[in-house]
């Protein structure tokens, strides 16, 4: 995830923000939708490799926003103050998540989250030049994060509270960004298909 990932990232995220005249706005809910542009822009920074954590935190504040969203009728400016497991469960019990989303929840929260938060939760590398997660360890979290997230997105759409959908899944992003191929096409660019 580096070099143009900003263009990579923005093909496989739902579209976050609206334009007011020359200002862009991040839609509303804004604990969802602010928190995904900082995922994409924590992507796209030339130091990811070391700002892996940064990421981490920020895929969790956007999922935290969706369960938030779900659990509550709070105003679409209104931040999550409940934590990721504790929003779960109570989901969970109200029937709003099905046993097995809640499960990948639980444990995404478990293996992911607690760990990037907790520094004790597991061994640290020693050597100051290495981050804790790998940059394949942030490809995974995020590819995780878009699968728990799209069922969550159903949900929220159900509620009313957001009309936004992810993109189809697109075969092309696993070898490379479908947005910089347009690009390439419109500057007169070859295509290698």
């Amino acid at each position: 995830m580096t070099g143009n990932t900003l263009v990579f990232v923005a093909a496989i995220l739902p579209r976050y923000w609206k334009k007011e005249g020359n200002i862009t706005m991040a839609l509303p809910p804004r604990s969802i939708f602010k928190a995904l542009s900082y995922v994409n822009q924590t992507a796209a920074t030339r130091e990811f490799a070391g700002k892996t954590r940064d990421f981490l935190k920020d895929i969790f504040g956007f999922l935290e926003g969706c369960l938030f969203h779900l659990y509550t009728k709070a105003s679409p400016y209104a931040s999550p103050n409940l934590p990721f497991g504790k929003l779960v469960e109570a989901l969970h019990k109200q029937g709003v998540l099905s046993d097995e989303l809640a499960r990948q929840l639980g444990a995404y929260n478990r293996v992911v989250n607690v760990s990037s938060k907790n520094f004790d939760a597991f061994p640290m590398t020693e050597r100051l030049d290495q981050s804790t997660f790998s940059v394949n360890d942030a490809a995974n979290v995020f590819v995780m994060m878009r699968k728990l997230a799209i069922p969550l997105f159903i949900l929220l759409k159900k509620k009313g509270v957001l009309e936004a959908e992810w993109p189809p899944f697109d075969e092309r992003w696993l070898t490379r960004s479908p947005l910089m191929d347009e690009g390439q096409e419109r500057k007169g660019g070859l295509r290698s298909d």
